[in-house]
């Protein structure tokens, strides 16, 4: 029996298998897999992948800013939704303190808020509190 690693020939066939399988990978064929050949289109294979790879990473470039771009956005929207859902919350303690401190009395009042008993409103009014918000609410 010949030891494997002084036979020439068991590294020649290990060599043709390895170029065989590389063709495989690269999708290129030889007839009756002729070394040379192979290697010459697995060089070929090998060079025109080689001229796709700046195309490739241009792309990957472009695909990583328009992920950062959507993460941006993302993050913007979060924050814009946190905020008129705490507006919303704003509202809705306000209306129901309007609804608890409203005084309805069966003869006309005038012109004289059931708040704060002035004819014009305080600043710290739950009318006027009331009015800033739907301001605030009309700028969204």
């Amino acid at each position: 029996m010949t030891n494997q690693n002084t036979n020439p020939d068991y590294y020649k066939g290990a060599e043709k298998t390895a170029l065989v399988r590389l063709c495989g990978v690269l999708g290129v064929l030889t007839e009756n897999n002729d070394l040379s050949t192979a290697a010459l289109l697995a060089a070929t294979r090998i060079e025109r992948l080689e001229k796709k790879i700046p195309a490739l990473n241009v792309d990957l470039a472009e695909a990583s800013m328009h992920a950062y771009n959507g993460e941006v956005s993302r993050m913007n929207l979060e924050a814009e939704l946190a905020r008129l859902t705490a507006l919303v919350e704003r509202l809705k303690e306000d209306a129901e303190r309007l609804a608890d401190g409203m005084i309805i009395s069966p003869e006309n009042e005038g012109d004289f808020c059931s708040y704060c008993g002035g004819m014009e409103h305080v600043d710290d009014c739950p009318i006027t509190l009331h009015r800033a918000l739907m301001k605030e609410l009309a700028e969204c």
